[in-house]
């Protein structure tokens, strides 16, 4: 619902965006060096991130985060270019890349969540997980920061990119979620159908602790 709202009002940069464009064109001068390397250091950055979950999940058994940690990012990207081309937000000066919404961040916060949810899966340490947590938010901070100290994104086109992102990363949790349930009860009848086929006529499977005399 809030990507929804941020696609519909922002198909051309608002009074917001243009205040803020004022600031950004101010400090660019003095940071784009270190926005520049920022932003560079987001692909190698998600690409650690996905590899670290998959190892911790791998670690710990845990299939359903390893899958989350290769399926978030992608999906991220594949849902931010085609909401680039719904949107088609374009530079006011004629410029023809697509502005909104911000892939960098996008992705930024689908590898913070994918690497959140694969500690809190595979049980690390609250610290760990705590830790984790504001150091992948700082990060996303950060990179949003870069985009707009360079100039090449408005406002909401980061803000986007965060709901983008969030958006797409916990649907993904909750789908795996769902199908993970869905096949654990599969798996269950039929352990259940397999026993009741192989069991004797008339004989009583009920567990110890429900026989009678048992407290």
């Amino acid at each position: 619902m809030l990507l929804a709202v941020l696609v519909w009002h922002t198909r051309s940069p608002g009074p917001v965006d243009a205040r803020m464009m004022d600031w950004q064109e101010a400090v660019k001068a003095s940071g784009d060096s270190i926005a520049g390397a920022i932003a560079y250091a987001v692909g190698p950055l998600v690409v650690l991130t996905v590899l670290a979950s998959i190892a911790a999940s791998w670690w710990r058994r845990r299939w359903d985060a390893a899958l989350l940690a290769l399926l978030a990012a992608p999906a991220s990207l594949v849902v931010e270019l085609l909401v680039k081309e719904i949107v088609h937000r374009q530079r006011p000066d004629g410029g023809t890349s697509l502005l909104y919404p911000s892939g960098h961040v996008a992705l930024a916060t689908a590898a913070a969540v994918t690497v959140v949810v694969a500690l809190r899966a595979t049980r690390a340490s609250a610290r760990t997980r705590t830790g984790v947590a504001w150091l992948a938010g700082f990060l996303v901070i950060a990179i949003g920061a870069a985009r707009l100290v360079q100039t090449v994104h408005y406002v909401t086109d980061v803000v986007g990119g965060a709901a983008l992102g969030l958006a797409v990363s916990c649907s993904t949790v909750l789908i795996i979620a769902a199908l993970s349930r869905s096949g654990s009860s599969a798996a269950v009848r039929g352990r259940k159908a397999g026993a009741t086929r192989n069991s004797p006529a008339g004989y009583d499977e009920r567990s110890s602790h429900d026989l009678p005399g048992r407290s």
